[in-house]
């Protein structure tokens, strides 16, 4: 989701996907903390990064909220993840987003 080769087609079908099976065992929340899927490249911009990944989190919130499902964002040691490292940067992260289902 980060990175000059994001495919956002494929993004949304495997969020479709994955939203349905954990609608389906009843989630209600699930956490976000893929260290490979939002890693930022070596030379790539953070900036560029930070609006991908709100992005990709608009689309996610967006897919989720229609199947009454939350996702949490989880911080990272910065031995598995390059962004995302602490609980200020998440909360940074949820307060820019201002999506309807942020708290």
């Amino acid at each position: 989701m980060v990175g000059p080769k994001v495919d956002r087609e494929a993004l949304t079908a495997y969020l479709n996907r994955t939203l349905d099976r954990c609608h389906a065992l009843g989630a209600t929340v699930i956490v976000w903390g893929s260290a490979s899927s939002r890693n930022v490249p070596d030379g790539y911009s953070r900036e560029t990064a930070w609006q991908e990944i709100k992005s990709y989190l608009a689309l996610a919130g967006d897919l989720a909220k229609s199947r009454n499902i939350v996702i949490g964002i989880e911080p990272l040691r910065k031995q598995e993840s390059n962004i995302i490292n602490t609980g200020a940067e998440a909360y940074r992260l949820v307060r820019e987003m201002q999506h309807p289902t942020s708290r």
